[in-house]
């Protein structure tokens, strides 16, 4: 009974010192921002996104490899995760996204289709996923990218959110000669200002309106308006 308890106690310190510490202060992270305030109310916050990735460069091989790329998910960034934290609900390529903070890869369907993947961060570290075992992700959501060419190559990949409209931004993620892209809304719980000028322009002609039909009644003979 003494040996089995020094074996096992044997093989638990033998287990736990094969675990390896890995990482260290990185500098090199970026990030793509957007933040929505409204200054009449002392720039109270009304929504932000704010997307945080390790930027890998690309390799000339790495065009030869689109093929392989079909059909299965993949990691975006390096090291970390690539993270959406999220103060307002987002419409991504079509699909909303609540509020929430989340791990963030891609998928690649077999006819070479792009998808941005979403996975709940409290999901994936409670079942300890990681950014490189894409196989065993189950994505909460899948937003639709459209995949093209661009102009330069990109040395470094690249993730910004583009737009002055929280209701019309676009994620675009460049990488090599490649970008995929999407159209982003944030829901800020606020009108944009197009929007704004249409409704106060709406009101404007219902008022005109009402005010006609009531001077028209004003001139039907006394009879008919009974």
């Amino acid at each position: 009974m003494i040996r089995l308890a020094i074996a096992t106690l044997t093989l638990s310190v033998l287990g736990t010192a094969q675990a390896k510490l890995f990482g260290g202060n990185d500098q090199a992270r970026m990030a793509a921002t957007k933040l929505c305030l409204d200054e009449s109310q002392g720039y109270k916050m009304l929504g932000a996104v704010c997307i945080q990735y390790g930027s890998p460069a690309w390799k000339a091989e790495y065009d030869g490899m689109v093929d392989q790329a079909k059909g299965k998910s993949h990691r975006l960034g390096k090291d970390f995760w690539t993270t959406m934290n999220t103060s307002a609900a987002l419409t991504i390529g079509g699909t909303s996204v609540p509020a929430g903070s989340y791990y963030l890869g891609l998928h690649c369907d077999a006819k070479g289709t792009f998808s941005l993947v979403v996975l709940d961060a409290k999901t994936a570290n409670t079942k300890a996923w990681t950014p490189w075992m894409a196989d065993e992700w189950k994505p909460d959501f899948t937003c639709a990218m459209t995949h093209g060419k661009s102009k330069t190559t990109v040395e470094n990949l690249s993730i910004s959110l583009n737009g002055d409209d929280p209701s019309k931004l676009d994620l675009k993620i460049a990488w090599g000669g490649h970008e995929l892209t999407a159209p982003v809304q944030m829901s800020t719980g606020t009108m944009t200002d197009k929007a704004k000028d249409a409704a106060a322009k709406g009101v404007e002609k219902a008022k005109t309106d009402a005010a006609e039909i009531k001077t028209e009644i004003k001139k039907l003979p006394e009879p008919v308006k009974k």
